[in-house]
């Protein structure tokens, strides 16, 4: 539709139509890649047809293309290729593998680190399981946190995880995600300032699922119950400029501790002029690390696993033996 259809339609709108509505609306201004300016007239045009003001649509409406973006995100993945597979599963196979993963990390431009490298990718890994290891990420600002983040994200395919820089205090309710076996990664503690954020944020970690209770106008105009579940399990990734934060984040995670001393500051600087003098490292082949994610079995942290390769015979023991 275009902007003057959707105006039209906004137009007619009113107060008890607009719960169904709303949902066709938004997937209309989506697909249709209307400005900014354009958007706020069609909430304008809505709010003066049914009352709701226009803060409360512009929440609902960013909600709306969050949700639309992750999904796209997902979906241009590229397809893993026979040979991917097959590089994967020698992957699966090398009594180096960790060795590897921080090997491609530093191939990717992180310097140093290598604990932590190593540790953060073994995280991500986690999501596979029924218990996902969640990781706060500390150090001093421009220490490279979200640097160490973003680049160990990329060994991992967007099914994996979920990327915020902040969110509203009910976005993990509302928000039509699915966050079952994900990591949601945050930069920046801030992103979890406000407490009934951090409180969503610890029932998904702890409870595994989010069960919220809240009413809804009906069309009638009446007002009924729903039960909105989010289930997980779930694992959380943070960085913070904090050396700690509240008791229950802490007891819930794992922390990592950048190093921000003047020989390792001393390093990146180096390592990043001869980046540049070379025109650039050469990238690592992605497909096979993102193959061998997908081809963990999503079972129970204390339970048997199946060969990890169909015809496997190697014996696979649980992560805790």
């Amino acid at each position: 539709m275009s902007f003057q259809d959707l105006l039209e339609r906004a137009k007619g709108l009113k107060a008890e139509t607009l719960p169904q509505a709303l949902p066709e609306l938004f997937r209309g201004i989506y697909e249709a890649g209307l400005l900014d300016t354009e958007v706020e007239a069609l909430f304008q045009a809505i709010r003066k047809a049914t009352g709701v003001s226009k803060g409360a649509l512009l929440k609902d409406w960013t909600r709306y293309r969050a949700i639309r973006e992750a999904q796209a995100k997902e979906a241009e993945a590229p397809e893993l290729t026979p040979e991917d597979e097959e590089a994967a599963q020698e992957l699966s196979q090398a009594p180096g593998l960790l060795h590897r993963a921080i090997r491609t990390l530093g191939d990717l431009g992180v310097v140093g680190e290598e604990e932590n490298r190593g540790l953060l990718y073994l995280a991500l890994l986690s999501s596979r399981t029924e218990e996902p290891i969640s990781v706060l990420v500390k150090g001093r600002s421009s220490s490279g946190k979200s640097h160490l983040v973003r680049t160990a994200l990329r060994l991992i395919p967007p099914r994996g995880y979920y990327e915020l820089t902040a969110m509203s205090a009910k976005a993990l309710v509302y928000a039509d995600l699915d966050f079952s076996h994900r990591h949601l990664v945050l930069y920046e503690e801030d992103g979890l300032a406000q407490e009934e954020v951090l409180y969503l944020v610890r029932t998904l970690l702890s409870e595994g699922q989010i069960r919220y209770l809240t009413t809804e106008k009906a069309p009638n105009g009446r007002l009924v119950g729903r039960e909105i579940i989010r289930p997980g399990p779930t694992g959380l990734i943070t960085t913070m400029t904090k050396g700690l934060t509240k008791e229950d984040n802490e007891t819930r995670t794992l922390s990592l501790y950048m190093d921000d001393t003047k020989a390792h500051t001393l390093r990146v600087v180096e390592a990043v002029a001869l980046w540049e003098a070379q025109g650039g490292a050469p990238t690592p082949d992605l497909g096979p690390w993102h193959a061998l994610y997908h081809a963990l079995p999503q079972k129970p942290c204390g339970g048997p696993l199946p060969p990890p390769w169909p015809g496997s015979s190697r014996p696979r023991t649980s992560p805790r033996t």
